[in-house]
Parts: structure tokens; C-alpha cells; sequence
């Protein structure tokens, strides 16, 4: 004779659907409202026997890639929870792959056409195989609404729940389990985002979501010129003031980056703190922000400055004070989130260029004498026989793919393009991808100029693609 109830009810979680699953009961004789430090112990212990590694998306939109650290296997469950907010969104996946675009499976929401697709990719068979469609409509999803999106994996297949309900009963294995090293979720630019992945477990980790205001995170190396500091966050209007803190080791603030949004104030003061004192700040106008959209800071570490970008948008240049520079940062510190807004991510980044090696590639079709590898060769003299080239011409769905020895940040992609007279305008129009992320497209060549650069804005992942829809696809060499 017990009675039961859930974190979700008990302590109104807002992000409730990551914890749903634990139940707690009690004799009928107790309470859970006389004894709310028992229900915490009986959270914190679940959390800590929990089967499943968690791993939770921090940038919000566009595709995020999080690395398995063995492969899945029979029992494995994949949790991913979203928040939608526009019925029109056109697309959001959920990806289980392995090496060299190879899609184990792939489930694909298509709301705006009420259906779902599932299918599987293997390269060695001609890319994606037979798809099988499921009636799925538009109303399963709910505006500013969590969902949850789980994939069981069976003995002859995969299981799929959307809500805790079944969709799909058994997708056959096409591919072997032993093939997984990856868990891709794609969808974002449509006002939907993935906000959570929990993992097959490997080793007990639990990583914080979101990110935590009034804690210092460490860098984990010592910054120099060209380091960048990356923040992501969600608004709310009824947010007052939310700041970017860069300490030193000895409890200084080298740098505030400050918001105060309206109707209070409007504008962003860039301050710093030594001996007891904030120092007179500099101000800025303060950049737009709307509720409920995810925004980023970046603070990038220049020889003698700071320059401080909100959306890829310079709020401007703030001097080293105190005689202190960029080494001399040993944490950061993201204050806010008791005033509607939440922080959610922060990475650094290394902006000194790598060039990376590209070990093997894949072309859609090759022309006579043509192979995809002559775009890894190191050969950029653009000469037609040291160009890779597609058989086909418009309309082909022409791509070359190049993969690098392990998962990496790529800044830029350089393509060298062929001095042939009639073959160099091939490249007009090719759209260059990072995994699934768009990096650009190549929109004008010149005869004269044999190689193009397209930045791909710290696009992390394995495999570079290039598409070419509109012309045949001709490549004398890419570089990363």
C-alpha cells in the first residue's frame, strides 16, 4: 500500500522530461510533502546509479555531433529531448552513424509534411537504401513544448518512441551495431532545437545542463592571441542583467562583458576589477535580442585587445588593463539565468590553423581516368589530369567527400579549382558542408584564380563534403 510520485511533480523541474522516468513511492502512512529531503535523496542516488552516460547539447541549433565512446549494442537506449516552437519547421533528424557517412539509422520528422521517414546509409551499397515512411502528423508536436525522441536498440533492429510512445515497432539492422561511433542531431534553423542527448553508458559522467551561472570553468590551457572564448544563451525578456566574467588567479576580473537590456538600460558596459575597485567601463549599444532564441558571445583575444562579437556582430575592441593579457586567464564565469535568461554552453577555442589531413575520400561518380583521391594528392597545379571530375552533369546530385583521420575543428575549407578553359566554371555554385553544416558556396570563379577560400565558422566533425547540383563537379585539390 504505497503512493508514488516523480521529480517532475514534486519539484516542477522545467526541463521535467529529462527526469520523468524516476518514480518514488512511499508508504500511504507518509508524505511526500513532510518529507521533501528524503525525495532529494532519492533523486540524488538515482542520478548516481544511473545506466546511461549524459551528454547534453549546449549550442542549441544547427547539427551537434557527440562521439560514442563504444560502439551501440543490444539493450542501448538513445534519449534526445527537444523544445519545438513552429509547426512549419521542415525537418529535424536524429542519427546514429559510423565512419565515412555511413548512417546506421537515421529518423527524420518532416512536420510540415506529417509524416516521419527512417532509413540507413551505407556508401558501400550506393548510399541510402529503401526508406520507410510513418504517418506522422504535425499535431505531435506543441509550441515552446518539450519532446522526446528515444531509439531502443533490438536484436534484429532499432525500436523508436516519440513521447514515451511507440512509432515504429522494429526498423531493420542494415548496418552493423559494431559500425557506431556517433550520435548526430540535425534540425534548428527551422525555430527547433535539440536540448539534450543521454548516451549508452561507458563510464558513470553526469555534465551539467545548462551551464551553470556563478561557477568558474577553466579553459584547461593557457589562452594566447587568436584563442576564442565562445558563449551561448537563451532569452527572456524579463531579463535584467546578465554579464561574461574572465578571471585571473588571483580573484581579479579582467574583463566583464555586461548586458543590460531594456527598459531599465540599453547597453553593454565592458568593465574590469583589481584591488577592490570596478574601474571606469566603456559602453556600448546594446545588440538585439529576442525572447526565447538562443544568442552567442564571443570574446576573441587579440595581441593588445579584446574584441567582442554577439551574433558574428562586433560590439568593439576593449584594451588588456592592469598590465594583464589573455595568459593570464585562468577561468571563466557566466553570470545570470535567476532573471529569465539561461546560459546553456561555453567553449574555447584554438584559432591558430592546422592544416588537417584528409586520409581518404568518396565521389557520387567519376569520369574516365578520374578518381576522387586526385582532390587529396597534394597536387594543386590545375592541370585536367590531376583533377578529380563527376560523370554526371546538372541535375546529378553531384558530390565529392573527403574524411579526416578523426573528428576536428575546421575554420576554412580551400578548394582548387582546374585552369582548364571550359572545366573551370564547374565550380560556380558548389556548397560546401562540414558533416551537415553549411559552411558557403562558391557563387563566382575567375580563369585566372585556381584556388577559393570558404571559412566554416569552427565547424566540428570528420567529414568534408562538397555538392554540386547545377554542373558537372570537378576538384584538382581540397585543403583543411
Amino acid at each position: 500500500d504505497v503512493q508514488c510520485g516523480s521529480i517532475e511533480k514534486a519539484c516542477n523541474v522545467n526541463h521535467e522530461t529529462h527526469l520523468q522516468a524516476y518514480k518514488f513511492c512511499l508508504p500511504s502512512s507518509m508524505s511526500w510533502n513532510k518529507y521533501p529531503r528524503l525525495l532529494i535523496v532519492a533523486m540524488l542516488f538515482t542520478l548516481a546509479e544511473s545506466e546511461t552516460e549524459t551528454a547534453f547539447n549546449v549550442a542549441l541549433n544547427g547539427t551537434r555531433i557527440f562521439h560514442l565512446l563504444r560502439p551501440i549494442k543490444v539493450g542501448d537506449v538513445v534519449t534526445a529531448w527537444g523544445m519545438f516552437q513552429d509547426r512549419n519547421t521542415s525537418k529535424i533528424s536524429m542519427n546514429i552513424l559510423g565512419r565515412e557517412r555511413t548512417y546506421l539509422l537515421h529518423v527524420d520528422f518532416r512536420p510540415s509534411r506529417d509524416y516521419m521517414v527512417l532509413n540507413s546509409h551505407d556508401p558501400d551499397k550506393g548510399g541510402w537504401q529503401r526508406e520507410v515512411r510513418v504517418t506522422f502528423p504535425r499535431t505531435n508536436f506543441q509550441a515552446g513544448r518539450v519532446f522526446k525522441v528515444e531509439i531502443v536498440v533490438k536484436p534484429r533492429g532499432f525500436t523508436v518512441y516519440f513521447n514515451d510512445v511507440r512509432l515504429v515497432l522494429n526498423f531493420e539492422r542494415r548496418i552493423p551495431n559494431k559500425v557506431a561511433d556517433r550520435i548526430v542531431l540535425n534540425g534548428g534553423s527551422s525555430v527547433c532545437h535539440w536540448t539534450a542527448l543521454h548516451l549508452p553508458k561507458n563510464k558513470d559522467r553526469l555534465l551539467p545542463f545548462p551551464i551553470k551561472a556563478n561557477k568558474l570553468y577553466s579553459p584547461g590551457f593557457q589562452l594566447q592571441e587568436g584563442n576564442v572564448i565562445k558563449a551561448w544563451g537563451v532569452f527572456a525578456n524579463e531579463t535584467t542583467r546578465f554579464s561574461v566574467n574572465l578571471r585571473s588567479g588571483n580573484g581579479y576580473t579582467l574583463l566583464r562583458v555586461e548586458f543590460r537590456p531594456p527598459p531599465d538600460e540599453n547597453i553593454v558596459v565592458f568593465t574590469s576589477y583589481e584591488g577592490g575597485i570596478w574601474m571606469q567601463g566603456l559602453q556600448a549599444e546594446m545588440p538585439m535580442f529576442n525572447h526565447g532564441k538562443v544568442f552567442k558571445v564571443e570574446v576573441i583575444c587579440g595581441k593588445d585587445e579584446f574584441d567582442i562579437t554577439v551574433n558574428g556582430t562586433s560590439l568593439g575592441l576593449v584594451p588588456y588593463r592592469h598590465g594583464y593579457a589573455q595568459v593570464d586567464i585562468r577561468g571563466v564565469e557566466l553570470l545570470g539565468g535567476s532573471n529569465g535568461m539561461t546560459w546553456t554552453d561555453l567553449h574555447f577555442y584554438d584559432k591558430d590553423l592546422v592544416k588537417l589531413s584528409l586520409t581518404s575520400a568518396y565521389q557520387s561518380s567519376v569520369a574516365d581516368r578520374s578518381n576522387p583521391e586526385k582532390a587529396i594528392d597534394g597536387n594543386t597545379d590545375g592541370k585536367a589530369g590531376s583533377c578529380t571530375q563527376s560523370r554526371g552533369g546538372a541535375g546529378e546530385n553531384n558530390f565529392w567527400e573527403g574524411y579526416l583521420a578523426e573528428n576536428s575543428t575546421v575554420t576554412e575549407v580551400v578548394i582548387y579549382n582546374t585552369e582548364h578553359k571550359s572545366y573551370y566554371k564547374h565550380l560556380v555554385g558548389a556548397k560546401i558542408y562540414v558533416e551537415d553544416v553549411y559552411c558557403g558556396e562558391i557563387r563566382n570563379v575567375d580563369k585566372k584564380q585556381l584556388s577559393y577560400t570558404v571559412g566554416c565558422n569552427n565547424a566540428v566533425g570528420s567529414l568534408v563534403r562538397i555538392v554540386q547540383d547545377h554542373n558537372y563537379l570537378t576538384l584538382c585539390e581540397v585543403e583543411v
